[in-house]
């Protein structure tokens, strides 16, 4: 049977808003990034990963991806954006888990994103020395 969500006063699954600002922060995010490696290089595109990444590693990734397709950036230069985009956004959420939700809270969450980093960082390291 279908979910008449509207005929229970709730939302239904499809947000439009909320795809519409994730659509538009992408979009902003990926001409901020390569505005900025246009006018100042490498240090420009990392300076801007890095505000993206925190509030956002998504945005801050798509942006890379894009430069990636358009011939920009090469894939070491991918890689290496993504790896200070999630390092980046690891300390930004792991300060808010601190200040939200004290010490024992901000520890398990500050734990568990470093060990995604870590993941991440030793896939990096893997694909590299195999490429």
């Amino acid at each position: 049977p279908a979910l008449d969500h509207a005929a229970r006063g709730e939302r239904g699954p499809l947000h439009v808003r909320e795809a519409a600002l994730v659509a538009l922060a992408l979009t902003l995010v990926t001409l901020l990034v390569g505005w900025l490696q246009h006018h100042f290089g490498a240090a420009g595109r990392t300076a801007g990963v890095a505000l993206a990444a925190a509030a956002d590693t998504h945005s801050a990734i798509a942006a890379l991806a894009a430069l990636n397709a358009a011939g920009q950036l090469d894939a070491a230069a991918v890689r290496d954006g993504a790896l200070l985009a999630i390092g980046v956004n690891s300390l930004t959420r792991s300060g808010v888990a601190f200040v939200a939700g004290g010490r024992a809270y901000g520890l398990r969450v500050a734990g568990t994103l470093l060990a995604a980093l870590g993941a991440a960082l030793a896939v990096a390291l893997a694909a590299t020395a195999f490429s």
